[in-house]
């Protein structure tokens, strides 16, 4: 459960890599030519807790959005698997912060409302933040068919 907000933002650095170094447990001849997955990698010096959107399948008008993942300094956590369908590419959208307030939320100006606890649902449009959600701004990656298995690292 998240204890406080950011309150400014951290120099931070992203990198997109291959994930094949990240462990899996999944059987990678299972993948279907048009899956992909998304992972986050913690570089920070800290545990950071994540909050993310994406679209499941090419079907998929809206998006899922689901937090807190927490993910402690130096480890990686697979957010999701998803389907490219009959698209070239797949974008989700993330937010991570800190217990000392640092937050992460790249170059986008999507903004959508989270709350303290944990929470999974579909976005839907004119939502109206509760009492106990905040609006943040959340950083945009896109997922090419080519490299269909990503890792976001956080520094």
């Amino acid at each position: 459960m998240k204890s406080k907000w950011a309150t400014c933002l951290a120099a931070a650095s992203f990198a997109l890599i291959s994930s094949s170094a990240v462990a899996d447990d999944s059987d990678s001849s299972s993948r279907r030519n048009d899956d992909y997955s998304a992972t986050i990698c913690n570089e920070t010096g800290a545990s950071v807790d994540v909050a993310y959107a994406w679209r499941a399948g090419d079907t998929d008008d809206s998006w899922t959005i689901a937090g807190w993942r927490n993910i402690p300094n130096g480890d990686c956590s697979k957010l999701f698997n998803g389907n490219f369908g009959r698209y070239s590419s797949a974008k989700f959208l993330f937010y991570a912060e800190d217990n000392d307030g640092y937050y992460w939320s790249g170059n986008d100006d999507r903004k959508f409302c989270v709350p303290n606890n944990k929470f999974k649902h579909i976005l839907r449009d004119n939502y109206t933040c509760k009492d106990d959600e905040e609006l943040v701004s959340f950083g945009l990656k896109e997922i090419m068919r080519d490299r269909p298995e990503y890792t976001l690292t956080l520094k």
